[in-house]
């Protein structure tokens, strides 16, 4: 997958992120991506912070994308899945995905579970 190589394996959790901004800015031309946001909740009324935000036009529609990025040493648990299912639900995008960082042998890559926004 994307951001394999040590560059991954090395980074702290910040860095990671903004690894991962990068390949999503790099991977969508004319996309406006942004590291460590905050988005009201349009349920929750509470802003929600998100580590990726991507805005790009699609077929003359505004398409919004958060990720979340997980520096984790383990797998992520089925409540940081539903975790992130709750975070997309309250706020206003269109997709989400959710960034794990593996690690192999000093390498490191990284999966992306995606998720449609639930619609309310």
């Amino acid at each position: 997958m994307f951001l394999e190589g040590s560059d991954a394996a090395d980074a702290d959790w910040r860095a990671f992120e903004q690894l991962v901004a990068q390949h999503v800015a790099d991977t969508n031309p004319g996309a406006i991506v942004e590291h460590d946001q905050h988005l009201p909740g349009r349920h929750s009324g509470v802003p929600r912070q998100v580590d990726v935000l991507a805005r790009s036009e699609y077929e003359g529609q505004t398409v919004t994308a958060v990720y979340e990025c997980k520096h984790y040493g383990r797998s992520v648990s089925l409540g940081t899945v539903e975790e992130f299912i709750g975070k997309l639900g309250d706020l206003a995008v269109d997709r989400g995905g959710l960034v794990r960082l593996r690690r192999n042998h000093g390498r490191g890559s990284a999966s992306t579970l995606w998720c449609d926004a639930p619609q309310s």
